[in-house]
């Protein structure tokens, strides 16, 4: 079998138990003051960007006003515009029409994937020269250091260029886009040599842990494996355990093909004590050639993880078993940037693929990267998909509702449309411009999104997301379902919405319902408990808090939704959500 290779795992182990987070863990016990930097001075009711515009050359006032009448505020040019000359090109005409340009440097092209190396003079010595070259231009919203940087080695070199951007202009944003959730090696970042196991029948395989302070129950394990190893009738099970001694059994997920991955999980709803020894093992329950492996551990003396030990068939290695409890390899990728301070939390996950529904890691991203952002009090950015390629379909006018819908209930605090223009590059299908540079649908469609959004957008960025849920016969993966006892119940709990609590700066009370189905609009009832005294609507029309139809005799709300719309409603203040 063909040697599989790792990144600095120490590092990330370490990582993991510094910064992960129970995935179960929804709820935000306080509100933390909002951070005062460069996204929150931002003078715009609510950030909007465009990324892949026209190439500089080709930008004139008539495109540039294009732009800014599709009610965007910033842009990400890309497309070549990466020098002193054609980002002053841009930012000329960006200036023009009151437009700001985060703007990229091709000195920073290719230095954060997959490198751990240090970086290169010419590279370190590229912030200085941006500010002072800049330094002055109204049209410069900030500094786009990376788009997806991947694997942990590259973070840290990320975090150098961010703060020395910082200590040179602490005004200015600097930007850096992540992946959304993965689990493949596409964006692992792989340098080191590691080991590993094979599990058969007769040779269990485990690893002893602690449970973290806080962490009382156990709702994933992932480990590393090589998931084409599977064969039909094969099955891998995990149980943890109360010692490797096994003499208390606490819960077993089995793992089968279908469900394998290359970073997989299993599933558990395990009740375990904080700060307590257990240990899981993995046990091959025939079938097939008898035999799953590599199961990734490090390498001999290689110690991982300092509180337990790798186990073959009852005997400790002196090495340990890649794993994550209650957490992933992509929720620790972005736990690791969320903790260098950067001015924003960004991610991209195109959520439409051609068999007509979304990907399986839409709602999953969307989770880890809302937690993330809330244990480290950033905001959150995200990329809304326009674009078809090989792999993505293009988005219809509900599609581009629900994306951008969605990704506000989850807390989502500024956006960025990927592509505005379409690249010339083959696969690519029709952004918000044809490559022929002429307006598409979805020009409009996100021109209308936009205008509501602008409205919406003065009480979104005040408001911090307190739950997200979803309702209907099935719910997504990763998601968690309305509880029974929660304040907003739908009359019909078969129907999809996504129903988010929120909190606003000043206390007061904030849901958002979406409704999930974006290929059909629907009527919804929705009753509240406790009955409160009024219930508004935040107009998309202009901003303000107006009368809904809520009945408060009886505490029921029926709304309208158009496909993958949400609504923003105000509840009186003191009103109890939970």
């Amino acid at each position: 079998m063909k040697k599989i290779t790792s990144m600095l795992l120490i590092a990330a182990f370490a990582a993991t138990f510094l910064y992960t987070q129970n995935e179960a863990e929804a709820k935000k016990v306080s509100i933390p003051p909002r951070p005062n930097g460069p996204v929150q001075q931002m003078d715009v009711p609510f950030p909007i960007g465009v990324f892949w515009i026209q190439p500089a050359g080709d930008i004139t006032d008539a495109s540039m006003e294009d732009i800014k009448n599709m009610n965007v505020n910033f842009l990400v040019p890309h497309n070549g515009t990466n020098s002193f000359a054609t980002n002053d090109r841009v930012m000329d005409f960006a200036e023009a029409h009151n437009l700001k340009v985060m703007a990229f440097d091709e000195r920073f092209n290719y230095q954060f994937t997959n490198k751990s190396e240090p970086l290169s003079e010419e590279v370190l010595s590229a912030p200085q020269d941006n500010v002072d070259h800049y330094k002055g231009r109204r049209g410069l919203l900030g500094y786009n250091i990376v788009d997806e940087p991947t694997g942990y080695e590259s973070i840290d070199n990320v975090a150098q260029v961010q703060d020395l951007f910082r200590s040179h202009d602490p005004d200015r944003m600097t930007f850096v886009n992540l992946n959304g959730y993965w689990d493949t090696f596409d964006h692992t970042g792989y340098s080191k040599d590691v080991s590993g196991e094979f599990a058969k029948p007769d040779s269990p395989i485990g690893q002893s842990f602690r449970t973290m302070p806080d962490e009382k129950k156990i709702t994933s394990i992932q480990v590393w494996l090589d998931f084409n190893q599977f064969k039909d009738d094969e099955k891998l099970t995990m149980s943890i355990w109360d010692s490797p001694k096994k003499k208390k059994l606490i819960d077993s997920s089995t793992l089968t093909p279908e469900s394998a991955r290359l970073f997989t999980t299993f599933n558990f709803d395990a009740k375990v004590k904080e700060n307590t020894n257990y240990y899981w093992e993995i046990v091959h329950e025939g079938g097939g050639d008898n035999s799953v492996g590599w199961i990734v551990r490090s390498k001999d003396d290689e110690d991982w993880y300092p509180q337990g030990t790798g186990y073959v068939q009852g005997t400790p290695l002196n090495s340990d078993f890649f794993f994550f409890i209650n957490s992933s390899f992509y929720e620790n990728y972005v736990s690791q940037w969320a903790s260098k301070n950067p001015d924003m939390l960004s991610f991209d996950y195109y959520p439409f693929g051609h068999n007509g529904s979304i990907y399986e890691h839409t709602y999953r991203t969307l989770e880890i990267v809302r937690r993330q952002s809330l244990k480290h009090n950033l905001d959150l950015w995200s990329y809304m998909q326009t674009v078809g390629t090989e792999s993505m379909r293009v988005p219809n006018e509900g599609e581009m509702r629900y994306n951008l819908y969605t990704n506000l209930a989850y807390g989502v605090k500024g956006i960025i449309y990927f592509t505005y223009g379409t690249p010339q590059i083959p696969g690519f299908q029709d952004g918000l411009l044809n490559s022929n540079n002429e307006k598409t649908n979805k020009y409009y469609y996100a021109q209308q999104n936009n205008a509501e959004l602008l409205q919406l957008g003065e009480t979104l960025k005040q408001l911090t997301s307190l739950e997200v849920y979803h309702t209907g016969s099935t719910i997504p993966a990763a998601t968690n379902r309305l509880p029974a006892k929660s304040a907003v119940q739908p009359a019909d709990g078969n129907e999809p919405y996504i129903i988010s609590y929120f909190e606003h700066q000043n206390g007061d009370p904030y849901v958002m319902i979406v409704n999930r189905d974006f290929d059909n609009a629907r009527v919804g009832t929705f009753t509240l408990k406790h009955k409160p005294k009024w219930i508004k609507e935040i107009s998309k029309v202009d901003g303000t808090a107006v009368d809904t139809n809520y009945d408060k005799k009886t505490g029921q709300l029926t709304l309208s939704f158009k496909q993958g719309e949400g609504i923003l409603l105000k509840l009186p203040a003191g009103y109890d959500l939970d």
